[in-house]
């Protein structure tokens, strides 16, 4: 799993068009690690069957007060616990903001009257 996870997280990194460009092996935009620490087809296996959350708990999610985060709730909480171990913010911390226009989808909605167009 910790593969799986280094390959997710790199890809982050490195930006490719599709997913399934990550696994190219030749030319100029070819990135061997990918193909060397996995198999794509293994890679496109475990993505599609990794769940972090479990059915029961989207079962129990009510209908007027459904939490739009639930299916990765349990990996943000999980990984706040081990941020908040490692560090801990001295008396004085500063917090610049910055907003991106996006205009793709989103399951919660954020209003910033401020914001670029």
């Amino acid at each position: 799993m910790e593969v799986f996870i280094s390959i997710v997280l790199n890809m982050g990194l490195v930006m490719k068009t599709s997913m399934a460009a990550y696994w190219v092996t030749g030319g100029p935009t070819a990135t061997p690690w990918f193909s060397k620490i996995m198999l794509r087809n293994r890679f496109f296996a475990i993505l599609a069957n990794f769940h972090i959350s479990s059915i029961d708990d989207e079962l129990n999610q009510p209908e007027d007060n459904r939490d739009r985060l639930f299916k990765v709730r349990p990996l943000l909480e999980l990984c706040l616990t081990k941020f908040s171990k490692v560090y801990s913010p001295e008396r004085d911390l500063a917090i610049d903001e910055a907003t991106c226009p996006f205009k793709g989808r989103l399951l919660f909605k954020v209003y910033n009257p401020n914001k670029p167009n």
